[in-house]
């Protein structure tokens, strides 16, 4: 199946896209890259390239050795290897990475395709996989801040109305509807990878994290 670059570069213009809410996902990402311990790093859809340059910065002032390379589909977004997902592990000729990272990524393909994507990352993959996803679940949430008192929570409600989500150009599903639950997600990620953690962001409950263990011998931990 041929794809096609879903959206123009403007499209990742600063005051337009990189709202408070986004920002508050960049930080986790980049928590979930630096606590990994991993060296090597895949960025996996450059998009507006921040959270890369945050780590590349971070490091620099550390002194970590954190490399980080990208890659998109996109070349008008400069990555550096330009290709599709799909067929990675044969654009890479044999390179592995320590860490991948898929964050808002892979809702960009048809849903049949994300097993296949999954085997190519086990392939260049030797230690984490972060993911992230939309979710498309309720949230309520409550958070109450005093001095020396933070406390936050959240529930969220499945859209058990909905099925299916009618591609508008960008996403072809999202977790949270009758069909993509997080537990059929968890169970296919799991054919691939050892489950670390998963949980929601309450800052940002649009986004739904998975941290995934590439030694699938590893005692999974959930959250």
């Amino acid at each position: 199946m041929k794809y096609e670059v879903q959206v123009d570069k403007s499209h990742y213009h600063f005051l337009s896209y990189t709202n408070p809410d986004r920002w508050i996902s960049y930080y986790y990402q980049i928590r979930e890259i630096l606590s990994s311990g991993c060296q090597s790093i895949l960025y996996v859809g450059k998009g507006d390239g921040l959270v890369c340059e945050a780590v590349r910065c971070i490091e620099k002032f550390s002194g970590g050795g954190i490399q980080v390379t990208t890659f998109d589909f996109d070349a008008e977004l400069y990555p550096d290897i330009t290709g599709d997902l799909t067929d990675i592990s044969k654009l890479l000729a044999g390179k592995t990475y320590d860490c991948v990272v898929c964050c808002e990524i892979l809702e960009h393909l048809p849903f049949e395709q994300l097993e296949p994507v999954l085997r190519q990352v086990r392939k260049i993959c030797e230690k984490r996989v972060i993911i992230s996803l939309p979710n498309r679940m309720m949230h309520f949430r409550w958070q109450v801040a005093a001095p020396k008192i933070r406390w936050k929570g959240m529930v969220s409600v499945l859209r058990f109305w909905e099925k299916e989500i009618k591609f508008q150009g960008e996403h072809y599903w999202e977790v949270g509807t009758k069909v993509y639950t997080k537990r059929k997600l968890l169970d296919i990620f799991q054919n691939y990878f050892a489950l670390v953690k998963h949980y929601d962001v309450v800052e940002n409950p649009a986004h739904w994290f998975v941290i995934l263990d590439a030694d699938r011998g590893r005692t999974a931990e959930l959250r």
